[in-house]
């Protein structure tokens, strides 16, 4: 047809280029399989007629007929001779509707003739009204460049409806602009008939189904197909069917489908497929396809079948499941199923039914063998063939059940021992014996179990009657149901005395609740197993003391049938706990006491140490004859000395009680070396020795570490390494000796080159009070605890301590400690303080109850030209107070009315209820006052200055907490978030 469009276009409107048109095919051709215009071209015989060929001059162009036309004559003729034999109706007609061509068939078609349609509209042959405006939409689409095909109803002049196959093409001049159209048109009107009966049959079927030609394209698909795949039935046409099914199954789907179009002999009249198919959302299921080949109009189709068969599935994987659970829990319990048929007249050759663990427990593979009953006792040895014999007559007699335990001898000779149980059935018609249904389980190893039980329980029973502690069974009432020899040693009764009561007649009253209340909990399953110490009556009237473990042994359904108790008599062990417990209470008193008498004698000591050092401060920053300040010094030297020995007593006595703690915070440790060394300088140049530090350039940037801490003991080593050095240099080193994940281990060196250690000495040197010799005691000022606390302090640290040294040769002390790399100073302590600047004006409220202290304190305070007011007491201090007119509050701890963190909360509540900003308050006071520290810092305290106090100390905390324009803020020194900021 698409030939037949070419030559119209080209013979009657000169066209230069192809008019290409889908095959005129409706679903129902594609079906049927009709033929073709060209093949209907052949089977015409008839010559072209007048009208023909007067018509198809009509066609062409008259001007160009007359002028010469480019087109060959006999051509045309030719051309005119194939219309005129077509089978379809061709209709052509100008951009204004009007008829140029009616062909013989569109006479058939619509009743017209052609001389009655020629030069007429072609839309006057429709009825009037809606079917003429849509004619009219149809041909302006058309002429628009829309190509029309499909299959419509259509009018014969009689009025009546035909089916039409219908395609309509705009015909071009060769410049794009439209002259006309041609429209082929095919009566379908019987086989439209025939298509919607087929429909009707399609559309009663419960399943999912199609039709498909030979290129296994969709042709025709009922309404289940589109609830199946989720598809319409406009997209399910013309998609090829393996489309819908994943591409794994395609293969096996299109080799399938081969079949159906092989030679009409050998093709098949059905068969089913099971695969998967893809609905239009992706979801994958299973469906059982069924096709059949079918002969429409000379051409081969095929109907699919499609039904989903997700349900039949799941229910065929539960029956596998199923099975497969069932031979599993066989297999694991050793149990198989038979099935004995009855119906033979001879129950020796009667056929048997084994599952596979029987064969299995009869040591077979399974299926190898064919089993009869004669074959079942050529396994059992012959000597209890006739028990099992008798037992078959029995239940097949009384049409009862079987039961039997008997022995199998396996192929290679090995035997077991198994348990046989089955149910004779019967017809229920005649009352005759039809089948016995029974089970087989191997109960070798359950038999081998129960001897051991037995041997167990004999082996039990002659422990408890040996064992060395005492051993009981007890009846879930408590009363004795066996006890043994060492039980009734215990309790002083002998075993007929016990037997005839119960554990309740000799169990301490105050003991027995706690006692039964675990009882009651072990037999309601809350517990399995339970220990207690309790207390037992002896025969003679004293209590013994025993430890008594008990478990409770229930049966098959959990019932309880007795409980097995160990006792023991921890009567010796308890006494002598007591008697530790004593000790220990008594040791504890002892060490609070010590704690007290320390913090007591620590606090007297410091209280005149304080304004004593104070003074000599003051003093020496006057102008002073020389003799009065050599006297100076040696007062200032003595209390230094004096203040530093009360100082290591009270850290070694905390750190044997084990109150020693630490607070680690980001450190430079050349910061720290340097302020070590800052410290020691004067004492070096004072013996003219030389001063060193040398560190390791692999160092981290800083370190977490507690700093007072490690500059204590660092001070120790430089301290002890000046004073035995007569001459020449001391060296602190610090080198990175091991590099672990995120820290480093740091080894911490002093060396001198002093009088040396012999190794005698050296083995003994940390130890507490230890001296080289009393002569060197005499002529080297200490009490030989520096080095003992600092190698408590490396332990802490979990670190190791050491000496290397000869005598005269200098020693070298070291110490090493892992610590943590750090990147920043972000949280950290306070640096190593600098020069202090001058501190300003500030107005400072002094309470401190000791008129000495009182007056070093104002004076120090004055000297930083600060403005003091002095208070006594606290009630002095509230009375004085006025929130916000103080730049800081300087406060003793300890006050003859109330303590120092009292007065703080007091101080504290009078700011929040006036609404200001608080007023640092510094307390001082004992630094081993560690619950008066705490209780201050809870109440609102901003930092601690120790006694005994020292300008340089003080200023400092100035400096932190109020300071001055004048005065300048130290790097680092801002105030915590939280806790106390404790100098000295």
């Amino acid at each position: 047809m698409d030939f037949l469009l070419l030559l119209v276009g080209f013979r009657m409107y000169f066209e230069v280029k192809t008019l290409r048109a889908p095959p005129m095919r409706t679903k129902m051709s594609r079906i049927a399989g009709s033929a073709s215009p060209a093949r209907g071209a052949k089977s015409v015989k008839r010559r072209m007629g007048v009208s023909g060929a007067r018509q198809a001059r009509q066609v062409a162009n008259p001007a160009e007929t007359k002028t010469g036309s480019a087109f060959d004559l006999n051509a045309l003729r030719r051309d005119a001779y194939i219309l005129s034999q077509l089978q379809d109706g061709v209709v052509c007609a100008d951009v204004n509707g009007i008829v140029t061509y009616w062909n013989k068939p569109a006479e058939r078609i619509f009743g017209w003739k052609a001389k009655e349609m020629l030069g007429r509209s072609v839309f006057e042959r429709l009825p009037p009204g809606e079917a003429r405006a849509w004619g009219r939409k149809r041909f302006d689409a058309v002429i628009n460049g829309e190509k029309s095909f499909g299959v419509r109803h259509d009018y014969h002049k009689d009025g009546s409806r035909v089916w039409l196959e219908v395609h309509s093409t705009r015909m071009d001049d060769g410049k794009g602009h439209p002259v006309g159209i041609v429209t082929v048109a095919r009566d379908v009107t019987e086989r439209y008939k025939t298509e919607q009966k087929f429909r009707g049959l399609l559309e009663s079927a419960p399943d999912a189904i199609i039709l498909i030609n030979a290129d296994g394209k969709i042709v025709l698909a009922n309404a289940q197909m589109e609830k199946l795949f989720g598809f319409t039935r406009v997209e399910l046409q013309g998609k090829p069917l393996e489309s819908l099914m994943p591409e794994r199954f395609r293969a096996s789907h299109l080799s399938h489908r081969a079949v159906f179009f092989a030679q009409p002999k050998t093709r098949p009249m059905g068969s089913n497929l099971e695969l998967f198919g893809i609905r239009k959302d992706g979801g994958e299921f299973p469906v059982e396809i069924s096709l059949s080949p079918i002969e429409i109009e000379n051409e081969t189709l095929v109907c699919a079948s499609i039904r989903n068969i997700a349900e039949r599935k799941q229910t065929e994987e539960k029956v596998r499941h199923s099975e497969a659970m069932m031979a599993a829990a066989q297999h694991l319990a050793h149990c198989g199923s038979w099935e004995l048929n009855l119906e033979n007249s001879d129950i020796n050759t009667s056929s048997l039914r084994w599952s596979d663990e029987c064969y299995r427990i009869f040591g077979f593979e399974p299926g190898s063998v064919a089993v009869t009953n004669e074959f079942f006792f050529s396994r059992v040895p012959v000597e209890e063939h006739a028990a099992i014999t008798q037992a078959v007559a029995a239940a097949i007699a009384g049409g009862g059940d079987y039961s039997i335990e008997h022995r199998v001898v396996l192929p290679r000779g090995e035997v077991r021992h198994v348990h046989e149980q089955a149910r004779v059935q019967v017809d229920q018609r005649t009352g005759r014996p039809i089948k016995m249904v029974g089970t087989v389980q191997d109960i070798t190893e359950r038999r081998k179990v129960e001897l051991e039980l037995r041997r167990s329980e004999d082996q039990f029973r002659s422990a408890m009657q040996h064992s060395p502690i005492g051993m009981a069974l007890v009846a879930p009432n408590g009363h004795w149901l066996k006890v043994n020899e060492a039980l009734c040693a215990i309790v002083g009764y002998t075993e007929q005395e016990l037997l005839v009561s119960d554990f309740q007649s000799i169990t301490h009253p105050d003991d027995l609740d706690a006692d039964l209340g675990q009882v009651r909990r072990m037999l309601a399953g809350a517990i399995n197993t339970y220990q207690m110490e309790k207390r037992y009556v002896h025969k003679d009237g004293r209590f013994i003391w025993i430890l008594l473990n008990v478990s409770l042994v229930r049966d098959d359904d959990g019932r309880p049938l007795y409980f097995i108790s160990q006792i023991q008599d921890i009567t010796i062990r308890k006494q002598v706990m007591e008697e530790l417990v004593k000790a220990k209470e008594a040791a504890e008193a002892a060490t609070r006491t010590k704690s007290e008498f320390l913090a007591m004698i620590s606090h007297e000591i410091r209280t005149p140490l304080n304004p004593i050092l104070g003074a000599v401060q003051l003093l020496l920053g006057q102008e002073c004859a020389p003799e009065q300040s050599e006297l100076l010094k040696i007062i200032q030297n003595a209390g230094e000395h004096l203040l530093t020995l009360l100082n290591d007593i009270l850290d070694l006595a905390k750190m044997e009680a084990g109150a020693a703690t630490f607070m680690t915070v980001p450190v430079q440790i050349d910061v720290l070396v340097q302020g070590v060394l800052d410290i020691k300088r004067q004492s070096a140049h004072a013996k003219q020795l030389e001063l060193l530090a040398e560190l390791d350039p692999n160092l981290a940037f800083c370190y977490l570490l507690d700093e007072p801490r490690m500059r204590q003991i660092l001070l120790n080593f430089v301290g002890n390494a000046i004073k035995f050095t007569p001459q020449g240099r001391v060296t602190l080193r610090v080198e990175r000796h091991q590099v672990g994940p995120g820290r480093d281990q740091l080894r911490f060196s002093v060396r001198d080159t002093g009088i040396g250690i012999s190794a005698e000495h050296a083995a003994r040197i940390f130890e507490p009070f230890y001296q080289v010799d009393s002569s060197s005691s005499r002529r080297y000022e200490g009490a030989g605890l520096g080095l003992a606390i600092c190698r408590r302090l490396v332990d802490l640290m979990g670190g190791q301590i050491g000496v290397e040294s000869r005598l005269g040769e200098g020693a070298n002390f070291w110490f090493t400690v892992w610590l943590d790399r750090r990147q920043s100073l972000a949280g950290s302590g306070t640096p190593w303080p600098g020069p202090l600047p001058g501190a300003g004006q500030r107005r400072i409220l002094l309470v401190e109850d000791d008129e000495r202290t009182r007056l070093v304190l104002a004076t120090m305070l004055e000297r930083a030209d600060c403005e003091v007011t002095p208070a006594e007491t606290s009630a002095g201090a509230l009375a004085l107070f006025n929130p916000g007119a103080y730049d800081l509050v300087l406060m003793d701890l300890r006050l003859p009315d109330l303590d120092g963190s009292a007065t703080t909360s007091l101080l504290r509540q009078r700011e929040r209820l006036a609404g200001v900003r608080p007023t640092p308050i510094i307390v001082h006071g004992d630094p081993a006052e560690k619950q008066q520290l705490h209780a201050a810092e809870q109440a609102g305290a901003n930092g601690f200055l120790a006694h005994p106090v020292r300008q340089v100390d003080l200023l400092k905390l100035l400096n932190r907490h109020a300071p001055t324009a004048t005065a300048g803020k130290f790097e680092g020194d801002d105030l915590p978030s939280s806790g106390l900021s404790c100098i000295g």
